[in-house]
């Protein structure tokens, strides 16, 4: 998961071959589970949890992160990963 973390995704298809990708990386796909959802306003932080079993590896893979959505005519145009929820609060300018 942390391969993506430098990776810049432009367009709907792109998202989709990322997901496609990372799915592939484990034997039962890979599981995303939102855990929270922040509302700031233009700016959504969103914590999720993935999991699932490396494909070549076969270790359990269980790693939690946050996405701050920026949104435009609401809609999302941008998305920034972050390793926490914290990091991402700081980013969008709000308060634990």
């Amino acid at each position: 998961l942390s391969a993506l973390e430098d990776a810049v995704y432009r367009g709907r298809e792109a998202l989709v071959k990322m997901f496609k990708e990372l799915d592939e990386s484990f034997t039962e796909g890979v599981q995303v589970e939102v855990q929270e959802i922040i509302d700031g306003g233009d700016q959504l932080v969103v914590v999720l949890e993935a999991h699932g079993r490396g494909a070549g590896s076969g270790v359990v893979v269980r790693q939690q992160w946050a996405q701050l959505a920026s949104m435009r005519a609401g809609l999302v145009f941008r998305v920034t990963p972050f390793p926490d929820r914290a990091a991402a609060l700081e980013a969008a300018g709000l308060r634990e």
